[in-house]
């Protein structure tokens, strides 16, 4: 019981002092970005700025993987685990973990070799060894390593079946819906599909002698003012990637350069309404997993049509 207990201080202690880095790291890349806006401001851009924030970013995030698997905070997917008795369960959570520690023992194994690997190579700008950079892969998987001996060890002794118990009865307890709630829920669910099959019905029925039912439902049955599909392409089309990344670049060095992306964009939307979109729509195509049926076969619009969802 002696191993047992040490190893459980070990994870303890391991997990309070990474906590203490990762919040450091945390402030230093806050520290370093701030600074970089303001000398940039000032056009003095730091130049080694964006790689010692990417570093520590790659180190917190080694790091904080370890904190998340001390306190099982990684997503799992427990549904059939759950549905196991009590002894079954348990089998189960000794074989992940035992999974586990065998994957980070080769992590940390290969990671070392990897670690040795990178001989004289430095970084771009400050110049720093890679080496040290790739160590946070053997030092992150070390740290998950004494982490996951440490619930091994708890389960098989029971040291921490008590307190799971209780969180877990305490969880269950916070988070169950209340009966109305899960009534409204349920009524919603069931209207929403139901409106749906009772219109698509419907829909069909109206359809059935034309055939133009995917015009319908794509085209909103053709009856949308020019400037309602004109709002939809901007919704549709316009993201962070303009908002935050094309407006970064402009600001960085690019300037209004960056904007000839859209114009030409803007160009090709053009000349696909007049040339392209005519063909297509005269003949019923109204979406891209259409279209590839029409040019290949129908395990391409299946194929695409699965992976847009």
């Amino acid at each position: 019981m002696g191993f047992v207990r040490g190893v459980h201080k070990l994870s303890d202690v391991l997990d309070k002092i990474m906590e203490a880095v990762i919040v450091f790291m945390l402030l230093a890349m806050v520290a370093v970005t701030g600074a970089q806006v303001v000398c940039r401001i000032a056009n003095h851009a730091l130049s080694w700025s964006e790689e010692l924030t990417r570093y520590l970013l790659i180190w917190r995030s080694m790091l904080g993987a370890g904190c998340v698997y001390k306190h099982s905070g990684h997503i799992s997917i427990e549904v059939l685990q759950n549905a196991m008795p009590g002894p079954v369960q348990k089998g189960m959570k000794i074989a992940v973990q035992i999974l586990c520690m065998v994957l980070f023992a080769m992590i940390v194994f290969y990671g070392i070799q990897y670690y040795q690997r990178q001989g004289g190579q430095v970084s771009a700008a400050m110049k720093v060894p890679m080496r040290f950079v790739y160590l946070a892969i053997p030092i992150g998987c070390g740290t998950m390593f004494i982490h996951v001996l440490d619930a091994l060890l708890g389960l098989l002794t029971g040291r921490d079946e008590a307190a799971a118990g209780q969180d877990a009865a305490g969880a269950a307890a916070q988070d169950a819906l209340p009966l109305w709630e899960m009534i409204v829920f349920c009524v919603v669910v069931i209207g929403v599909i139901g409106l749906g099959i009772w219109k698509s019905g419907a829909a069909d029925k109206k359809k059935e002698s034309s055939g133009d039912g995917a015009a319908d439902y794509f085209l909103a049955g053709r009856g949308l003012s020019w400037w309602l599909v004109g709002f939809s392409l901007l919704a549709a089309n316009i993201s962070t990637e303009q908002f935050v990344g094309m407006s970064g670049q402009a600001a960085d060095w690019l300037g209004l350069a960056i904007a000839g992306y859209e114009w030409l964009a803007a160009i090709v939307l053009v000349i696909v309404a007049f040339t392209f979109l005519p063909m297509l729509l005269k003949r019923g195509v109204y979406t891209i997993p259409q279209f590839l049926e029409e040019r290949f076969n129908g395990i391409s619009r299946v194929t695409m049509a699965i992976v847009n969802l």
